[in-house]
């Protein structure tokens, strides 16, 4: 499925709705995606997902991103010294802090320029 290059902030806080942590240590998370909030809107959630994952991979501070389409889940290296642990919490809670802010600011700004 192609990459959605119009991710827009709504499309991002969506999407963080349906996403949760399941195992977090800094420098390590684990997210997972609402199985019933995938079924029921499928379309926009798997190409919102796309851009969100290509977007993360693009950061600076991002080590590794692994998706296990399986476990409807994705593990994300990083470097907590260059993204806080809170900034992830902040981020899926759709709080708008700035951590929060500053990692979706982040992740919005890579889904523009995807092709």
């Amino acid at each position: 499925m192609p990459i959605s290059a119009d991710m827009n902030s709504q499309q991002l806080q969506d999407l963080c709705r349906i996403l949760t942590i399941a195992h977090h240590i800094p420098g390590r998370i684990r997210i997972t995606l609402d199985r019933s909030a995938l079924a029921a809107d499928r379309g926009l959630a798997v190409a919102d997902l796309d851009a969100f994952l290509a977007s993360l991979e693009r950061l600076q501070g991002i080590q590794d991103v692994r998706l296990n389409p399986m476990a409807y889940s994705c593990t994300i290296t990083y470097d907590p010294a260059a993204i806080g642990a809170d900034a992830w919490v902040a981020l899926l809670e759709g709080r708008a802090d700035q951590d929060g802010h500053q990692l979706a600011e982040l992740v919005l700004s890579y889904a523009e320029r995807l092709d």
